[in-house]
């Protein structure tokens, strides 16, 4: 939903207004126990509906702070009550007795290419669990060792940084997460080390790019200070001859780099390099810079020439690069690991280790050194030993899975972890590797680069878990969510706010469920057993459902390259790339046509076979709106205030319609939604709290239905043809409440049931037989419900089936008698 905005700069939220409000009531230490506990008790199932009048007017308050303080103990106090009662409880329907039949596409966001959400298929009548699949998020820090203490970057919402002891596990402090711009969503993404005295925590837009430094004493974790990571000063000035506690960075999009001082804040120079693939390596006189065009930079820290030297590859580089003995080591996507002399570039030796993937951004992951021995992991599932000197071929152990960690060695002794949570141990015998413990850290992909030290290996994955193991046998010491949580039934209970709701749809094609997550990765999915078919992975994050068709599955990103895929879909192979498009909106592909928008505000019309542009036309401001689709027309928002309706072969505009009586930003301007088609209307939010009903034909307002006060209806409705389903929620992010699912008159707009706690930024999926399916931005559960016969008459629940987590952006599928749901507790659950 408002995930993307600004991408250059800070992260626009569409209802900036609710943020403001939010960040700035939250200060004090009750504040956080206050939100803690509400998490917990959302996340439990508990109705939490009664605290809605109080966290309204705590949200939106106009009042001194000594009566925001006075709600604050006041909804404490009824959450410590609510607490001590009983959840609600699972229910399942005993009349869905079928065996697993996922039988059916539901090849794009809400379905079809209409976006109804309305499917002939029944759907998961019983509500009980198949499978699930688990989905990573984008948590990839690497934890810091030292003294005998572990730091670490979390994501957590009132937290930036957690430091513990490295052998008993107790928390020794814990760094505050003071917000900045749009607020506390700006979440930390890494650590550097800066001296014996501080330690720095790396703060991120939520497409990736570095916003800004937040400085912390390693002593007690106090905050000393914040530095901007955009420049400040109109000119780069070199007024320092050796400036103190430099860093440097990505940015314009990954496409410069820039270097800077955390303790003076100014800015020490810039280079445009092209799209790098990596953050930069950085030694005590050069950094080392990795691209995708194939160029590796080497720049002088120092002095008046910036390029010592740079070495191109036909390929792209990978990983962040290694420096060891005056030499650099750097793997490749054309499979080869390079060694090149530091000072100079001149080229040592290469490798060819395995065969090129195109399916990965970074075939190689970062390399592991000791005096003569290399490590690497590639996505081929290996580990590869390597002669440091000539880079000649030791011996390769096959891990079974994609290895994107650094390695960590230690004596003879190699770690490893893989994208499906192992942690294995291999034995340098000179000529082989020998396996001699593993151990399953979790479900989800471990990203992190290893550390440890003489006894023990340090294990940060996906889910925000940081565990601590022997080197010896892998026995666990201890482990903590740096998030949080507490666990009931081997299943975390968050008692806090996830870093982004940012939740792709997800889609069903020829039996495999396809779904993007927040770690830059697309995944394939038996839809029948919940088996990892295949994996492609991008360079920045996919917002937006995938759209099957035409034997392929179509991936739009955000915040990388700008590059648009189209992958086979049996294999996850590339088919074709087309650059300079980066994407929000879901595309959506019919009749031998690719219509996608971008954030630029161009729109595209391609052909599905090539990428090649059909016609294209561009926009005042970014389309943020996935396209609908009828026979002669495509239907689809811009943030320049407007809905159009183009003709489906010349791009021509035939109506637009802007809201009347509101400025676009804050109430008219379409966002994270789609179009939804239905006789001869569409469908559609307009951002601030209204859906309405325009004619196809005109653009004609046919209806307008408006939310309660301060609720924001910024969600794709679903429809059966007889009803329209329409969700509306009072806050996002920290504190969410206001959720409730509406039932309107398709003709008339007229409500006519509510129910509370469903839908919110989710929709529901309706069946012809009369049932629906939704997920809620308000509760962990998911919901089967029946219509009554009596329009009027409110819904019955038919079952309920617990998650870990709400659920955000995402919209279920349904394939036969399988429904798919996307949970924020990191799973893709499949139920019958």
């Amino acid at each position: 939903m408002n995930d993307k905005k600004n991408l250059h700069i800070l992260p626009l939220i569409a209802f900036f207004f609710v943020l403001y409000a939010v960040q700035n009531c939250y200060s004090s230490s009750e504040q956080k126990s206050f939100i803690a506990k509400y998490w917990q008790a959302l996340n439990r199932g508990f109705d939490v509906s009664s605290l809605e009048s109080d966290l309204n007017s705590y949200i939106w308050h106009t009042h001194e702070d000594k009566h925001k303080e006075s709600i604050e103990e006041k909804l404490s106090q009824q959450l410590d009550i609510l607490l001590q009662s009983q959840p609600a409880r699972v229910l399942v329907n005993s009349g869905g007795k079928e065996n697993v039949v996922p039988n059916s596409n539901w090849s794009s966001m809400g379905g079809s290419a209409s976006h109804t959400g309305f499917t002939n298929q029944t759907g998961p009548m019983a509500g009980i669990e198949v499978w699930r699949y688990p989905v990573g998020w984008d948590y990839k820090p690497q934890a810091i060792i030292s003294d005998d203490k572990v730091y670490i970057a979390t994501a957590a919402l009132d937290t930036s940084m957690i430091c513990y002891d490295l052998n008993t596990g107790q928390k020794l402090w814990s760094a505050n997460n003071p917000h900045i711009g749009s607020g506390r969503q700006i979440r930390a993404l890494d650590a550097i080390e800066l001296s014996d005295k501080e330690i720095a925590v790396v703060k991120g837009t939520f497409d990736g790019w570095i916003l800004n430094y937040i400085v912390i004493s390693r002593e007690n974790g106090a905050v000393l200070r914040q530095v901007p990571a955009i420049p400040q000063e109109k000119k780069f000035s070199q007024q320092e001859k050796s400036p103190k506690q430099l860093v440097a960075f990505r940015t314009e999009m990954g496409r410069s780099l820039l270097v800077k001082s955390l303790l003076s804040g100014r800015t020490w120079w810039k280079f445009p390099t092209g799209y790098q693939t990596d953050e930069p390596k950085v030694t005590s006189t050069m950094i080392f810079s990795p691209t995708m065009e194939g160029t590796l930079w080497a720049f002088n820290i120092y002095g008046s020439q910036r390029i010592a030297w740079s070495y191109t590859i036909k390929s792209s580089w990978g990983a962040k690069p290694t420096v060891s003995n005056k030499i650099i080591y750097a793997g490749a996507n054309d499979g080869c690991v390079y060694g090149l002399e530091a000072a100079t570039g001149r080229f040592l030796w290469k490798q060819k280790l395995s065969k090129p993937d195109q399916r990965s951004r970074k075939l190689f992951s970062e390399i592991a050194i000791t005096e003569d021995r290399l490590y690497v992991g590639s996505t081929d599932g290996f580990l590869y030993c390597l002669d440091i000197m000539g880079g000649g071929l030791k011996w390769k152990h096959n891990c079974g899975e994609w290895i994107r960690a650094k390695p960590y060695v230690y004596g003879k002794m190699v770690f490893v972890a893989t994208l499906n949570g192992e942690l294995i141990a291999v034995k340098d015998c000179e000529t082989i590797g020998k396996r001699v413990w593993e151990k399953r850290n979790s479900d989800y992909p471990i990203y992190s680069n290893l550390v440890g030290d003489m006894d023990t290996i340090l294990v940060s994955n996906s889910n925000y878990d940081i565990t601590v193991y022997s080197l010896k046998d892998g026995s666990q010491i201890w482990q903590h969510s740096v998030i949080n949580c507490t666990e009931e039934n081997n299943q975390k209970i968050y008692a806090d706010s996830m870093p982004t709701i940012v939740q792709t749809p997800v889609i069903v094609s020829n039996k495999k469920v396809i779904i993007a997550g927040k770690d830059h990765f697309v995944v394939a999915i038996n839809a029948e057993t919940g088996k990892k078919i295949w994996r492609f992975e991008t360079y920045g994050k996919v917002a937006a459902a995938t759209t099957a068709g035409n034997g392929q599955v179509f991936i739009g990103q955000y915040g990388g390259n700008d590059q648009f895929y189209a992958v086979d879909e049996e294999t996850g192979q590339p088919v074709w790339i087309k650059s300079n498009i980066s994407v929000w909106a879901s595309p959506e592909y019919q009749e031998n046509q690719l219509f996608v928008g971008d954030i630029h505000g161009m729109f595209y019309c391609l052909n599905p076979n090539n990428g090649e542009t059909l016609w294209q036309r561009k926009f005042m401001d970014g389309i943020y709106s996935a396209p609908a689709l009828d026979e002669n027309r495509v239907y689809t928002g811009s943030w320049d205030g407007h809905y159009y309706a183009l003709d489906r072969n010349t791009g021509e505009v035939l109506w637009a319609y802007s809201p009347p009586g509101k400025p676009y930003h804050i109430g008219g301007r379409p966002d994270s939604s789609t179009p939804v088609l239905i006789d001869n209307k569409v469908i559609v939010p307009i951002l601030g709290g209204r859906m309405v009903a325009l004619n196809k034909d005109n653009g004609h307002q046919i209806w307008q239905w408006q939310a309660r006060p301060w609720r924001i209806c910024n969600v794709t409705a679903a429809t059966n043809g007889d009803i329209v389903f329409v969700s509306t929620f009072g806050n996002a992010y920290e504190s969410p409440y206001g959720v409730s699912l509406f039932g309107l008159n398709l003709n008339t707009g007229k409500e006519l049931w509510q129910i509370a706690d469903c839908g919110g930024l989710t929709s529901p999926i309706i069946t012809s037989q009369g049932y629906f399916f939704t997920g809620s931005l308000n509760s962990p559960f998911i919901r089967a419900y029946q219509l009554s016969d009596q329009k009027n008459e409110c819904p019955t629940c038919l079952w309920q089936f617990k998650t870990g987590g709400v659920m955000y952006e995402s919209l279920p599928a349904i394939s036969g008698n399988m429904g798919y749901f996307l949970s924020n507790d990191g799973y893709i659950h499949a139920l019958r």
